[in-house]
């Protein structure tokens, strides 16, 4: 009997530590992104807003109550999001919004947030990492952008 009490106590721990672990992770994410960067592992190459002939600041933000606004300087598009801790995903759910007028920084922005799009759900799904107020959201696999925190 000390023993079933001590796996029931022992699995409880367990659970409450990953809900809290997910919750901290998605407290962790809340807020506003800029993007700083568009890395490329492989080739070793990083692009920066100043590389592009026309640009404008780029933002996510992440919600508490799991919805994100992303906007350039032209447009805004919108969702909700998941995380999945254990597996480092990120999802966006729906969403709309425009790419009419936008820069050659919003072009390259939009072109890679669709690498990851699955028609038969209507999300995309990006791994990601989060290292204090640096956000990686990976588009391949070894290529990310990179996001600063400007806003908790």
């Amino acid at each position: 009997m000390k023993t079933a009490i001590l796996y029931f106590v022992a699995f409880t721990l367990l659970i409450g530590c990953n809900s809290d672990e997910s919750k901290s992770q998605i407290n962790d994410l809340i807020g506003k992104w800029k993007l700083m960067a568009f890395v490329d592992e492989v080739n070793g190459t990083r692009l920066i807003e100043s590389d592009f002939e026309t640009s404008h600041e780029i933002t996510l933000n992440f919600k508490e109550n799991l919805i994100y606004i992303g906007n350039t300087v032209r447009n805004e598009f919108n969702g909700e999001y998941e995380t999945n801790k254990s597996e480092n995903l990120i999802i966006l759910k729906g969403g709309g919004g425009s790419e009419v007028g936008e820069t050659e920084w919003g072009y390259f922005f939009f072109d890679k947030l669709i690498l990851t799009y699955d028609p038969a759900t209507g999300n995309t799904s990006y791994n990601y990492e989060l290292l204090g107020d640096v956000l990686k959201i990976y588009y391949a696999d070894k290529e990310y952008m990179e996001f600063e925190k400007v806003e908790p």
